[in-house]
């Protein structure tokens, strides 16, 4: 569920409201390779954009 739900923002460009699903996602498991990655794609997003 978190998944979808990160990911779905992600692609909508809420990048804020995205890193909070990959900081839950990361709390349930920090070993959770996908919601590490993504986190990661999401804040360079985020640091281009500014």
């Amino acid at each position: 569920m978190l998944y979808n739900k990160r990911y779905i923002l992600e692609k909508l460009k809420r990048y804020q409201e995205s890193l909070e699903y990959y900081d839950k996602s990361l709390k349930i498991n920090n070993n959770d390779t996908d919601a590490l990655e993504g986190l990661e794609r999401v804040l360079k997003k985020i640091k281009d954009i500014n």
